[in-house]
């Protein structure tokens, strides 16, 4: 990163804007260069702007929308703005701010800034929080990384050497780009951990997998053939019984149909009869429609000759009332014609009087009061400016006063302390005398630590030594008891293991493991013979049964037959008989039908002696018998159905019995199989039945398992035992070899110690002669001037009085030539503003004079206008008398036409009433007409009076009512008609098709059964199916998780053997590693900058773990190499060892940020001469490499080795600045 181009304004005391391009003579041809100027002059504020604008804030201050202290004061807006380049691309980066309504007293208003590329202009930011995070991933810089490697600001100087591990590793990731590495620390963990898991789920997977054996698929897909044949039978004999009652359930629907169809036929009957009364009423109201019209024609022209009668009565009062409004109408006009006369008389007195005498004096009155309003405005402001002169005149006395007293309180003061006046030229000494003498006394004080260090750590050395020992010989006495407990772990071993092999022992339990297997699962299959004879014995009891009832009711169905053809035939016969007495009866109805005088339709004689004995016949007894024997024979029908239905269920029961046995047949025979497969395999005579023999051939089985098995897990933990022993006993040798080598190295340690010591001594005695010889010469230096050196503690209080009394000498000099001036400027001032007072006196006095008159004059103009007019004004006056003149004018008018109107009106009210006395005898005869067009009618129609005509007359309303109704009525009879000959059709033909003789009942019973039987052997072929679908699955599935396992293996191994490696959760390991190895590069880049400024001190890395690997040291090989902390080097050490720092960074260049920009402030003051050179030499190396230095300093021999300066100048007493670039 290098800064190209930097521009501000209005930042601390530099006002204005102001511009420095380094890519300009003299920075092209050089780019080191120094920033010099007094204290307090602005210096810093140049590196301030470059922060404002990369970073909006400064190594001092944070700028907010609610504080901003490094604007110029009395300013309303500050910007900064900076070009800078990183691997060969320009960007500029800008920030500025300002206060509301552009006044210096205005709220702050929120921050605006912005990054941009230079060459295309893209604006890439212009919020505040991207703009930070931009510039900070284009440079690898934030703002405190930036003070630490590019910027190093007063008091932070030594920011980087001091930083905090942390800190100092996150600058050289950012600086080296070594991010990767940790990314690449926590990818390799977390690759590990999912390697692990993923295999660890695998595993697990493999484990749970259980599959069948051969015998088993075997025994399933025998049952699974015999599951499969008694499903299809189950299947037709359900289908058939389904069909069956689905015919019943049709035919019960049917028989409901008939009778609902019946009923609601009846229903609309019954419906049309109850509204008779209201269709006789739409009967009558026919012929009353056929008088409607008449009888409409008769009431609508009396209506209207009514009307018409109405009208000519009305119209004749509005005639008689018009004729008295004409004739008051005249009256009226000859009244309005003579106010009109009068107006106009006293409008021409009016007018005469204006013209003559008003209107003069209104114009002298407005020219007077012209005048006089100048003469009071020039007289105001004659009397502004004489007290202006006034205030100026007290104000110029009041200054002279004051600046004489002050030129007095300053002369004073300056004789009273004369001697401060050489303070401003002893005092930079006496404070460069006072920080050596403090820097010795650090160095005195830190050569007396690092004596009472050595020989803390001499005492240190000597008790490790102690303790080294006793470790030792209590690690032999441990070492013995771990041997001893090594052979007791052998003896329980080879006791445990009686002459075998632990291979074969867990062989054998392997062996007998999987026969437990096969016993555990002879339990079950005795269970199932057992269970399944019990229901083969069971279901042969229940045919046995079933057999014999199905005999028995066979036998019935029979007997039921017999009968049923006997009575069959006896209703046959009884149904003949009783044809030919219906035929005998039908004579009876002709009978019925004889009277008196009347001729017999079959013979034809008119005489009936018998007549009365016919009338009463009684019922045919055969007619009786016949619906008797019809109820025997459906008695029958029914009893034989019911019969057929419990034959039906019994062959259905029987048949699923048989059907089961043949299954429990084959499942027994398996099962038998089976047992005999199982015993061979384990050399056991048992019999399938034999439950005593068999759990106690599981238990024998069982405990053998058991015993073997606490056998081995003794014979392992014994092992392991052994084990642990073992490697406790290899460990013991390791940290015996490790506490004689740590005995070696405390011995080491505890000479080299000792030399030290010696050394550290010889060093205190020759600082503590060289910091006397300071104190004595300042002491000197001190007394004179006369003053007295205070205690060493109270030297900063001292100093801080000294440095105020230079400060207040300075500030009485600059105040006695400040009022010396005001003294001298308001007295000059004063002579001219008398004599201009003096004159103003007169010519206020001419112009009140001038005043007087003119108010007079005025005054008698208005009081001859007010006689006259009084306070009436000319324009006002003329607008009423022509409003009066107008209003007179308009009533005249007004009169004349509406004597005009009314005359109009009753000429037309006249005729209007001519024609409606025409119409009316018109009316009067069309309503004769009409009624006696009506009376025709009514004569001719079935109504004799007008009353039975309207009440024969309906509403339209009720007529549309019973229209409706009837309509309903009808339709509602055609459709219970239809629907009753279409409900007996679907009944004739459902009875016609005969499926069965059973009743619904014993169908759905005997479905039920059916359906329950062959939903138990579906879910049975369901099961098995399901059984070996899994366990193909299971294999399939088994197979790949072996591969799985065998591959996921290989990639853990490599990705456990990467993560020791390498591998952490944060990402530290290797990233601390990456860190060290760049951290040791700076170091040595930093110690070659070092040999040329100080050959007495060397860098080099702490050697600790974790976090305080990236710590520093510094060697001083002035006293053997001791190893010293970097807090405590003095000043100027600090600064040797950071500027050191700072030239290895810029050396230290990586792919993401370059470093080709160094800003030093202060930190030379601290040098001796020969090491200032020393410095600055280095600085022009590094310049000559393209690098750009700018240094910040007071001191006069880098301001003279230096040729290119920005020079800022302090201004007098306003605390303003400026600068200028000199070469």
């Amino acid at each position: 990163m290098k800064i190209k181009r930097l521009s501000f304004k209005n930042i601390n005391s530099l006002k204005g804007e102001w511009q420095l391009n380094f890519d300009q003579e003299p920075f092209l041809s050089n780019g080191l260069f120094a920033i010099t100027g007094p204290t307090g002059a602005g210096k810093t504020t140049i590196l301030d702007a470059i922060c404002l604008a990369l970073y909006h804030e400064t190594p001092r201050l944070a700028i907010s929308k609610s504080q901003n202290e490094v604007m110029t004061r009395n300013t309303a807006e500050c910007a900064a703005e900076v070009e800078f380049e990183v691997q060969g691309k320009g960007y500029r980066a800008s920030w500025s701010q300002r206060r509301a309504k552009n006044s210096a007293q205005g709220n702050l208003q929120e921050m605006k800034v912005e990054l941009a590329e230079v060459v295309s202009g893209d604006i890439l930011a212009s919020q505040v929080k991207l703009k930070k995070q931009l510039v900070a991933e284009i440079t690898g810089l934030d703002f405190s990384r930036f003070r630490k490697s590019m910027l190093l600001s007063q008091g932070e100087f030594a920011a980087f050497l001091n930083a905090p591990a942390n800190d100092r590793a996150e600058l050289l990731e950012e600086l080296t780009g070594t991010e990767i590495y940790g990314q690449i620390s926590q990818a390799v963990f977390e690759s590990h951990n999912v390697a692990k898991a993923e295999l660890d789920k695998l595993r697990a997977k493999a484990d749970g997998v259980n599959l069948l054996n051969d015998e088993q698929r075997s025994e399933i897909a025998t049952e699974q053939t015999g599951v499969e044949t008694l499903v299809t039978d189950l299947t037709k004999q359900q289908t058939a019984l389904q069909q069956q009652k689905q015919w019943r359930e049709q035919l019960e629907q049917a028989q409901q149909g008939v009778s609902q169809s019946q009923s609601s036929l009846t229903t609309a009957e019954q419906d049309t009869t109850r509204q008779q009364p209201e269709l006789d009423k739409l009967e009558k109201a026919e012929p009353a429609e056929a008088l409607h019209l008449p009888f409409t024609h008769l009431n609508q022209a009396n209506s209207k000759l009514a009307e018409l009668d109405k009208q000519q009565q009305a119209l004749q009062l509005s005639v008689a009332s018009a004729q008295s409004a004409v004739t008051a109408n005249q009256d009226q006009s000859k009244v309005t014609q003579a106010q009109l006369d009068d107006v106009k008389q006293q409008s021409q007195a009016q007018e005469t009087l204006i013209n003559d005498q008003i209107m003069p004096l209104d114009n002298d009155c407005a020219q007077l009061s012209k005048e006089l309003q100048q003469c009071q405005s020039l007289q105001q402001q004659q009397n502004s400016e004489q007290q202006t002169t006034q205030q100026q005149l007290a104000k110029l006395t009041q200054t002279a006063l004051q600046a004489q007293k002050t030129v007095n309180d300053c002369q004073a003061y300056q004789q009273q302390h004369s001697k401060d006046a050489e303070l401003n030229t002893r005092l930079p000494l006496w404070q460069s005398q006072i920080q050596q003498c403090n820097q010795q006394q650090q160095s005195l004080t830190v050569l007396n630590q690092q004596v009472a260090d050595n020989q803390a750590l001499l005492k240190q050395s000597q008790t490790s030594q102690q303790q080294l020992s006793t470790s030792v010989m209590a690690n032999s006495e441990r070492q013995q008891s771990v041997n001893d407990a090594v052979n007791q772990a052998q003896q329980q071993v080879a006791n445990l293991l009686a002459g075998d092999d632990l291979t074969m022992l867990e062989n054998v339990f392997s062996q007998k493991s999987r026969a437990q297997s096969i016993v555990e699962q002879l339990s079950g299959l005795e269970q199932r013979y057992i269970s399944e004879s019990q229901e083969f014995t069971a279901n042969q009891a229940s045919i046995g049964t079933l057999e014999q009832k199905l005999t028995g009711v066979n036998v019935e169905i029979a007997a039921k037959i017999d009968l049923f053809k006997v009575k069959k035939q006896e209703f046959n016969d009884v149904q003949r008989l009783l044809e030919q007495e219906q035929k005998i009866a039908s004579l009876e109805q002709l009978r019925s039908q004889l009277e008196a005088g009347q001729a017999c339709q079959l013979c034809g004689s008119t005489e009936h002696p018998l007549i009365a004995e016919y009338q009463h016949i009684s019922d045919s007894l055969t007619a009786q018998r016949k619906a008797q024997l019809d109820l025997t024979l459906e008695q029958i029908k029914t009893e034989g159905g019911e019969l057929r239905s419990q034959l039906e269920v019994a062959k259905t029961k029987l048949d699923s019995f048989n059907s089961r046995n043949a299954t429990l047949q084959l499942q027994l025979e398996s099962l038998i199989a089976q047992w005999q497969d199982y015993t061979q395999q384990l050399n056991a005579n048992l019999m399938i039945a034999d439950s005593a023999s068999t759990q106690a051939f599981v238990q024998q089985q069982a405990l053998q398992l058991e015993q073997l098995s606490q056998r081995i897990q003794g014979l392992k933990a014994a092992t392991v035992q052994l084990q642990q022993t073992q490697q406790a006993l290899v460990e013991f040798d390791k940290h015996s070899a490790q506490l004689q080598h740590q005995i070696e190295l405390v011995n080491r340690d505890l000479q080299a110690a000792q030399d030290v010591e010696q050394k550290l001594i010889s060093g205190t005695q020759q600082q503590g002669l060289v910091l006397n010889e300071l104190q004595q010469a300042l002491a000197n230096s001190v007394t004179e001037l006369g003053l007295s050196l205070p205690e060493w503690s109270q030297l900063d209080n001292w100093l801080a009085q000294c440095k105020q009394a230079m400060q207040t000498w300075t500030q009485q000099a600059q105040l006695l030539q400040t009022a010396s001036e005001q003294f001298l400027a308001a007295d000059s001032q004063l002579t001219p503003l008398r004599e201009q007072q003096v004159k103003l006196d007169a010519v206020i006095a001419q112009t009140l004079i001038a005043l007087t008159n003119l108010s007079a004059t005025l005054t008698d103009k208005q009081q001859q206008r007010q006689q006259l007019f009084g306070q009436r004004s000319v324009v006002d006056a003329r607008l009423a008398m022509q409003q009066q003149l107008s209003s007179a004018e308009q009533a005249q008018q007004a009169s004349t036409a509406q004597a005009t109107a009314l005359s109009n009106q009753l000429h037309a009210q006249q005729g209007e009433l001519t024609t409606l006395q025409q119409g009316l005898a018109q009316q009067q005869q069309e309503s004769v007409d009409c009624l006696a067009t009506w009376q025709h009618a009514l004569a001719a129609s079935p109504f004799a009076t007008d009353v039975e005509f309207y009440q024969a007359l309906l509403p339209a309303e009720e007529k549309q009512r019973l229209l409706a109704l009837k309509s309903q009525l009808t339709a509602n009879l055609t459709r219970c008609q239809a629907l009753f000959e279409q409900a007996n059709e679907r009944l004739l033909t459902l009875q016609q098709a005969q499926v069965t003789e059973f009743e619904l009942a014993a169908i759905i019973a005997q479905l039920d059964v059916m359906t329950v039987e062959l939903n138990q052997v579906l879910q049975r072929q369901g099961e098995l199916k399901q059984r070996l679908a899994d366990d193909a699955a299971r294999s399939a599935d088994l197979a790949d998780f072996y591969q799985q396992i065998k591959d996921c293996e290989a990639d853990y191994d490599d990705k456990a053997y990467l993560q020791s490696l390498i591998g952490s959760k944060d990402g530290s390991k290797f990233r601390r590693f990456a860190q060290g190895l760049t951290l040791d590069h700076l170091v040595t880049l930093a110690n070659q900058q070092l040999d040329r400024l100080h050959s007495r001190y060397q860098l080099q890395r702490k050697l600790a773990s974790g976090s305080e690997a990236l710590a520093l040291q510094v060697v001083d090989t002035w006293l053997a190499d001791a190893v010293r902390d970097t807090k405590t080097l003095s000043g100027g050490e600090s600064f040797l060892v950071s500027l050191a720092l700072a030239l290895g960074l810029s050396d230290l260049v990586s792919h993401k940020t370059s470093i080709d920009s160094l800003f030093l402030d202060e930190g030379f003051g601290t040098l001796d001469a020969e090491t200032l050179d020393i410095a600055l030499d280095a600085l022009d190396n590094l310049n000559a490499s393209g690098k750009m230095i700018g240094v910040i300093s007071h001191v006069e021999a880098l301001k003279e080795r230096i040729p290119v300066q920005v020079k800022v100048n302090k201004g007098s007493g306003l605390g303003l600045s400026s600068f200028e670039v000199v070469s």
